[in-house]
């Protein structure tokens, strides 16, 4: 299955795509606001990841636009800030969910598997951290 991970401030590490390839996830990845304009409505993923640092405002103002342009896909925001204002704004955005880092790679796979199931997809087996 092929995840995409959105990296709006540029990759920090490669602590999530480790995580996402021992799952067993084929991964892209995106980094400018115009990749992410190029992301089909549905089909080619199965989960959007958007890891977002501290900037929560650029990562509603993706999120929104994804969901104005149809995308259908689960969206997971990974955030670095552990407020419910900062969560409740891109829940409210359109994400289907958020983690605030850090957190356990395990926990990580277990949310991206519960989004893609409730897709209606086939989930994959986490792998221990």
């Amino acid at each position: 299955m092929r995840a995409l991970l959105i990296e709006p401030n540029g990759p920090e590490d490669n602590y999530l795509e480790r995580a996402l390839r021992d799952a067993g996830f084929d991964l892209d990845r995106a980094s400018s606001t115009r990749d992410v304009n190029t992301i089909p409505r549905s089909g080619r993923y199965v989960i959007l990841i958007l890891d977002l640092g501290k900037s929560i405002a650029l990562g509603a103002h993706i999120v929104a636009s994804l969901r104005r342009r149809g995308t259908i896909t689960p969206i997971l925001a990974l955030v670095a800030t552990n407020t419910s204002i900062d969560k409740v704004g891109l829940l409210d955005a359109g994400a289907d969910d958020c983690l605030a880092k850090p957190f356990h790679s395990i926990e990580f796979v277990a949310r991206c598997n519960a989004l893609i199931r409730r897709s209606g997809l086939t989930a994959l087996s986490p792998n221990s951290d």
